[in-house]
């Protein structure tokens, strides 16, 4: 399989290399494979620590964890600026990788959540969309108590938009199902509960068309 990014660079991962206009540049360690093949097949999505960790070194977070994490992405965007490109860091919560081939799905609409009171937050089908208490790395800032502070994500794929739990104590329910580890495809009229089956976090999502490319987010809390 390759993988296409800037200025010419590829990923091969049949051959474990990385090519640069046609010439290698880069042959890969096991663990650089590993962290970009986990990268490239949950691009657009924030990664924490202890995904990375769990699938890439098959263990939960210690003391040398967080740092073997950040050493493995220094030497991958060492390889060539594109993947400084590639790869960014959203502080507090992780890392997410953007690819030009994987671009989110634009579908002419314009996608939000709406609370109980009728607030509606709109999602960010680029960068992603945050749900959590903690105030100042979320993008939706949960009220219950039985919610984490980094709880539940919404991001887009090229087919759709998509919700994954952020390892949350008591959970994030879709349609009063509780999701497992893996991302579960959103609709619109799709209900999302976070903390709690009984949870105050209710969010419904919902689109309009869209009317041009300027739009006011008017209940975002960052």
């Amino acid at each position: 399989m390759d993988v296409q990014l800037k200025n010419g660079v590829v990923i091969d991962f049949d051959k474990g290399e990385i090519f640069k206009n046609g010439e290698v540049i880069h042959k890969l360690t096991a663990k650089e494979f590993k962290t970009l093949e986990y990268f490239v097949n949950n691009c657009n999505r924030i990664l924490n620590t202890e995904q990375i960790l769990s699938s890439v070194w098959g263990y939960e977070n210690d003391k040398s964890g967080e740092q073997n994490v950040r050493d493995i992405i220094k030497k991958i965007r060492s390889i060539d600026d594109s993947f400084e490109d590639a790869i960014e860091t959203r502080t507090g919560l992780g890392y997410i990788m953007h690819l030009p081939e994987q671009k989110p799905f634009d579908d002419g609409f314009l996608y939000s959540v709406k609370n109980q009171k009728k607030e509606k937050y709109m999602i960010n089908t680029n960068k992603g969309t945050m749900l959590g208490r903690q105030a100042g790395s979320c993008d939706i800032i949960l009220a219950d108590e039985r919610a984490s502070r980094i709880h539940a994500q919404i991001f887009a794929r090229r087919d759709g938009l998509y919700i994954v739990d952020m390892g949350s104590s008591n959970g994030t329910f879709l349609n009063e199902k509780r999701l497992g580890e893996n991302p579960e495809k959103i609709n619109v009229g799709d209900v999302i509960k976070c903390g709690d089956i009984k949870s105050e976090d209710v969010f419904t999502l919902e689109a309009a068309p869209k009317i041009n490319s300027s739009v006011t987010i008017i209940n975002s809390h960052r």
